[in-house]
């Protein structure tokens, strides 16, 4: 039960990381067209010029972070029902 728990736990946090990463990531690149704009008719805001990378880099890292959860949850293994043979148990 308690690996069951395991799974549910990683699916949880895989999907908060997706979720994440798409968010900044996505106000990343959104801010970064917004500040290339402003740029062309000469303003320039120093927030911008922070933030941007800051934000696709924290978008980057939760893409980072969810790609080794997958690979985590990937090496769960799959418990069998109660009561039936499994070949991890050499009852094939």
């Amino acid at each position: 039960m308690s690996q069951r728990r395991e799974t549910e736990h990683i699916e949880k946090e895989l999907a908060d990381a997706r979720t994440k990463a798409k968010e900044h990531f996505g106000a990343g690149i959104g801010l970064g067209l917004v500040s290339v704009g402003a740029a062309a008719i000469g303003a320039v805001c120093p927030l911008c010029v922070v933030a941007v990378p800051a934000l696709v880099g924290s978008g980057v890292y939760h893409r980072y972070k969810q790609r080794c959860m997958e690979r985590e949850l990937d090496d769960v293994p799959e418990s069998a029902p109660e009561g039936s043979a499994s070949a991890a148990d050499g009852n094939v």
